[in-house]
């Protein structure tokens, strides 16, 4: 299910524009779990009330989950927009803050290693600084099913993104 809502997500990013493509997965996101992910909304709920810890309000706990995913399925719109974009609108719209500190570690020759939070979309980073002509290489999770994993990693290799599976992180690196 997750291949068939990447492939109708990059074919309807052709005409939607993003911010009513935001709008929309926010809005739906709720229906989305409660018909085919209620398990994992419900683990995910129980793991957000250990994080907020034992005085922590259910419905709390139950309101952030669900902002949580709705956050990610932005981040899903995101990525499936990623084959529309072309380089000049990822620099032109997505700020890096101390570039020149970049470009300066890259005169040295010897690579430059990011390390990330779950903070934002590093796909978009990504494409970002490979945009600008620099090589990007990210160890990536190996997602199921397959076909969905292989799709998307496709997407980040088009972007400039060389996708280094963890399992064979420390070799490929």
């Amino acid at each position: 299910m997750l291949y068939w809502f990447h492939v109708a997500g990059t074919f309807l990013m052709r005409f939607i524009p993003v911010d009513i493509a935001y709008r929309l997965v926010g809005g739906a996101t709720p229906l989305v779990l409660q018909v085919f992910a209620r398990g994992h909304l419900r683990r995910a709920t129980d793991n957000m009330r250990q994080v907020l810890g034992p005085q922590a309000d259910p419905r709390e706990a139950a309101r952030v989950t669900r902002a949580a995913f709705a956050n990610y399925a932005r981040y899903m719109v995101d990525l499936v927009r990623l084959p529309h974009l072309k380089s000049r609108e990822l620099i032109d719209n997505i700020r890096v803050d101390g570039w020149e500190h970049v470009e300066a570690a890259y005169r040295y020759r010897k690579g430059v290693v990011f390390a990330t939070g779950h903070i934002g979309n590093w796909d978009m980073a990504g494409a970002a600084f490979a945009a600008r002509g620099r090589p990007v290489s990210a160890l990536v999770e190996t997602l199921e099913p397959a076909r969905w994993n292989e799709r998307v990693q496709r997407t980040r290799t088009a972007a400039g993104v060389k996708a280094i599976p963890i399992e064979n992180g420390p070799r490929e690196m």
